[in-house]
């Protein structure tokens, strides 16, 4: 393990993680691990199997439990002769579903309201009826089909859904992991990808709790000229069971902290938040940036992130802005991997 002071604000090199480490001969777990310590404000590497380390008996950990569903569909511009891929989100809005065409070529140059694009494989066409007020390279689309149809036809002719930085299309086993149980995301909930199952053992043994919420995480993420004047994010679906409300409170009554496994969570937690967790389930748009800690997590351990995306905004609100810079400036230096395959960051 190796340690660093806080240094100046400073611009850094994101290094791309393209492939997951099983394909480089890797476990999952085989990743490294940033912790940011904002009390003494020092920053540390280490493996991210030593993750248990950084926690103390009778911390929670809470977890989205949400599946990746397949939500890429090949698609093929009939009015422009033009393959792309078309992206379906959560969301829904007086019968259309939220889409975004793939790739930015295929979205920003010429697409159109009214547009029609058609399903590879059966045909099946889908009109861009017009684009999202706020997000710009997101339409509402009208399938021309009933919810579970659509959903049929993204298990059949669907893939998960990536951005450019990964190659090709993978098989959706690589996007499960151990907590896993409910489908229904359309991008990855990618923080929970490096446990195993001897991590969530280790967790076990040392004493540190484990809890689950669920919350489909839409199409994300949002680029900087629309997070930067935008209130809010695309809608999400999220649930609290009562027991996992319970188990975080008096863990935390108890002195033990509330650590959040990606910033699903968060919003999930903050948006139930009444002075305690409250159990229930809904709908969030909420859009956490600097100056707006939550109250409902004590830490949160997440990927590392670009820096100008609605992610780091949310990390801003955990942190000292020249304490996250130089820790990320740190982290690329010495070879961390970014995205949804790389390395992980434990901000507490």
């Amino acid at each position: 393990m190796s340690r660093y002071q806080s240094g100046p604000r400073h611009q850094f090199q994101v290094w791309d993680s393209h492939l997951p480490p099983e394909f480089y001969g890797r476990s999952r777990d085989d990743v490294s691990l940033l912790v940011i310590e904002n009390a003494s404000g020092t920053y540390s590497s280490a493996r991210f199997a030593e993750l248990p380390e950084f926690l103390k008996r009778g911390d929670i950990l809470v977890f989205n439990d949400s599946a990746l569903v397949p939500s890429s569909l090949p698609v093929f511009d009939v009015s422009r002769r033009q393959q792309g891929w078309l992206n379906v989100g959560t969301s829904r809005l007086n019968g259309k579903i939220l889409v975004e065409p793939r790739p930015k070529s295929f979205n920003r140059m010429q697409t159109e309201e009214g547009n029609v694009l058609a399903v590879i494989g059966n045909g099946r066409e889908i009109e861009l009826s017009r684009r999202h007020s706020t997000f710009s390279r997101f339409f509402w689309a009208d399938a021309r089909m009933g919810e579970d149809e659509l959903r049929e036809m993204l298990g059949r002719y669907g893939a998960p859904l990536t951005y450019d930085h990964i190659p090709f299309k993978l098989p959706l086993s690589f996007y499960s992991t151990v907590v896993s149980r409910v489908p229904g995301s359309a991008e990855f909930p990618s923080a929970s990808r490096p446990f195993s199952r001897r991590v969530m053992a280790s967790l076990r043994q040392k004493g540190i709790l484990q809890a689950y919420l669920t919350l489909h995480c839409n199409l994300s993420p949002l680029e900087p000229d629309e997070f930067s004047s935008s209130p809010f994010l695309p809608d999400e679906y999220y649930e609290i069971p009562e027991a996992t409300a319970t188990a975080a409170e008096e863990a935390r009554d108890s002195g033990g902290r509330v650590i959040a496994v990606g910033t699903s969570v968060v919003r999930a937690l903050e948006s139930s938040y009444r002075g305690r967790i409250v159990p229930g389930s809904g709908t969030t748009d909420l859009f956490i940036r600097p100056g707006r800690r939550p109250k409902s997590v004590d830490g949160l351990l997440t990927g590392l992130h670009d820096p100008e995306s609605s992610h780091v905004e949310m990390i801003s609100a955990f942190l000292d802005d020249s304490l996250l810079r130089s820790a990320y400036t740190t982290a690329s230096a010495i070879g961390f991997q970014w995205h949804e395959f790389g390395d992980l960051s434990l901000i507490a």
